[in-house]
């Protein structure tokens, strides 16, 4: 096993925030068999562990991937069962990755998933929207970059059920 993907799974890191699948109502992402080991963690839950009362909006999951011998990509994953639209919906979704990336990865858990010096996240938005114009706008919805830390992070609409295919 990656010693990264045993280090989130250990009970004194973030073991009780695993979840065994990435789904919520009809939307759902799936991991290729190709990818040999992987990890999903709830930060949602991790969030209101602490019991802050104003917990903070987060993504769904994050899927680490081991990618090679050593390397891991860290995918940040906000599920929507939705079909029809998400337009008054993606500065809360911006702010969910957001939340993320600051109070979680490089946070909480930044001596975790920033191990390994190069930080590979990817963010996906996992709807079930069908119409093309609604599909069209999503896309112009989310070109706008996160930037952190001197790099820029872009959020991708896909479909779903969507599949993580390779690294």
């Amino acid at each position: 096993m990656g010693e990264l993907i045993e280090q989130i799974r250990n009970p004194e890191t973030l073991a009780h925030f695993c979840a065994d699948s990435c789904g919520e109502g009809t939307a759902e992402v799936r991991i290729s068999d190709r990818i040999t080991e992987s990890c999903i963690v709830n930060p949602e839950k991790y969030f209101e562990s602490l019991r802050l009362g104003n917990t903070p909006a987060s993504v769904d999951y994050i899927i680490t991937t081991l990618c090679g011998s050593r390397n891991h990509n860290h995918n940040l994953v906000e599920l929507k069962s939705i079909s029809t639209t998400l337009r008054n919906e993606d500065a809360q979704i911006y702010k969910k990755f957001e939340n993320t990336i600051d109070k979680f990865i490089f946070g909480s858990f930044e001596d975790v998933y920033c191990s390994e010096g190069i930080l590979k996240l990817k963010l996906y938005l996992i709807h079930n929207i069908k119409k093309n114009s609604e599909l069209q706008l999503l896309k112009k919805l989310f070109l706008k970059p996160i930037k952190r830390k001197k790099r820029n992070f872009y959020i991708r609409s896909e479909k779903s059920p969507y599949e993580l295919k390779s690294c």
